[in-house]
């Protein structure tokens, strides 16, 4: 393991204990600050694992089948998780402001403003078990169409560090992603979003990503019971030079706990469909555990999940770390 790796592994520890320290000082004005709002509540929060994040699909090599896959660039993790808000009072969480503000930091497709700074490490890569870093930057800006719709707008910058060959890396930009969901303003227990997706190609390098423009489509659909929220997002691409049509489903389960925590099980089912059958498949299923809580008065969501491949195409990676780091921008 690296030494960035094993620094982020170490802090995930840390921030945990760091975290309740801070948020005992700074609890007033955080809840002052995520109940400014009134009557209105977080109703559901779901995981979009993910994004999220960098998946450039081209053809296979010995190390072709290990290049970035669509789950890493669009993986936004349990804390990129999904939900949506609604008038109400009370808190579902039991957690006050503070549980209310964590399950709508989980929602990609939330009227929140957020800037999700996602850091993705696989290892087992190749015959010489190298390691690949996906780091993700993501801005999420809503806006409000009208009184019944939101449309939710989403760029993912993708920025990786890949093994190429026997003791070769390549770095640079990935293919850039751009997302935007409609999803109803009044949507309660049944929550869902759908809209289209593109790819730009902005790779540094074919073993970046796929040199060519892609088009598709993003779906999402969420159930909330209680503190329980689970749900399954889904993108499919379609290159515009049949090179690479990749496909992406999200399954998540969250669970909500009081004081900003959440426990996360979630997972990126990649596939590119232009790719034979034997290689076409990519799969970490993993657990994490987040939690919402102030960096001097800035909310903040923190996110560690370890995820084993359950499925991966030969020379794959066995397993991934992910770190996530939310700036979150309540209104």
């Amino acid at each position: 393991m690296t030494l960035p790796a094993k620094f982020v592994c170490t802090l995930c520890f840390v921030f945990c204990s760091a975290a309740t320290v801070t948020a005992q000082e700074k609890w007033l004005s955080f809840n002052e600050l995520t109940t400014a709002r009134g009557d209105v509540q977080v109703e559901t929060a779901v995981n979009w694992e993910s994004d999220a994040e960098n998946r450039s699909w081209f053809e296979q090599g010995l190390f072709g089948e290990n290049s970035p896959t669509l789950s890493s660039q669009l993986s936004d993790d349990s804390s990129d998780s999904i939900l949506l808000v609604q008038a109400a009072g009370g808190d579902s969480a039991g957690g006050g402001g503070t549980s209310s503000l964590a399950a709508k930091s989980q929602n990609p497709i939330s009227d929140l403003v957020s800037l999700p700074l996602q850091s993705n490490w696989d290892f087992g890569i190749g015959p010489g078990d190298d390691q690949r870093y996906v780091g993700n930057l993501q801005p999420v800006v809503p806006i409000k169409l009208n009184e019944d719709w939101n449309l939710i707008n989403r760029v993912i910058i993708p920025f990786i560090n890949t093994p190429t060959g026997l003791g070769e890396q390549e770095h640079g930009i990935g293919n850039v992603i751009g997302q935007f969901f409609f999803s109803p303003r009044d949507a309660e227990k049944f929550i869902w979003g759908l809209g289209p997706t593109v790819q730009f190609p902005t790779a540094s390098t074919p073993n970046l990503g796929q040199q060519e423009l892609a088009a598709g489509v993003d779906a999402v659909a969420v159930i909330q019971h209680g503190h329980i929220l689970t749900g399954v997002l889904v993108t499919q691409l379609w290159g515009s030079k049949g090179h690479s049509d990749p496909f992406l489903a999200q399954p998540f389960f969250n669970y909500n706990l009081p004081e900003g925590w959440f426990l996360n099980v979630s997972g990126e089912a990649n596939a590119d469909w232009t790719l034979p059958r034997d290689s076409r498949w990519a799969f970490p299923l993993g657990g994490g555990v987040g939690r919402v809580f102030p960096i001097f008065g800035q909310p903040v969501n923190v996110l560690c999940r370890f995820a084993p491949y359950v499925i991966s195409p030969d020379g794959g990676p066995d397993w991934q770390f992910r770190f996530q780091f939310n700036l979150l921008f309540p209104k």
